[in-house]
């Protein structure tokens, strides 16, 4: 439920974001996009996988590594743009 909640909150985050456009610099405007956008698919991902109840088995800790991998990859990401954007 919580899933859904915040699967729903994302994409009411990304219209925001497409209709009032509250940054004024577009590379910043892209960014936030590409941010919400992973967000739901990373959402995505956790509920389609959430079946697997038993958190001992081998399915669920390659999940958990590669989730953790692309979250991490995805904040570097982050920090690569914002730090280009402040020189």
């Amino acid at each position: 439920m919580g899933t859904l909640l915040i699967l729903s909150l994302s994409v009411g985050m990304l219209a925001f974001i497409l209709e009032e456009k509250p940054w004024k610099d577009s590379e910043h405007q892209t960014l936030e996009i590409l941010n919400e956008i992973f967000l739901y698919l990373v959402l995505l991902l956790v509920l389609s996988f959430s079946c697997l109840n038993n958190s001992g088995s081998a399915e669920s800790e390659i999940f958990g590594w590669i989730l953790v991998g692309v979250l991490t990859l995805f904040i570097q990401v982050n920090l690569v743009v914002i730090t280009a954007q402040a020189y």
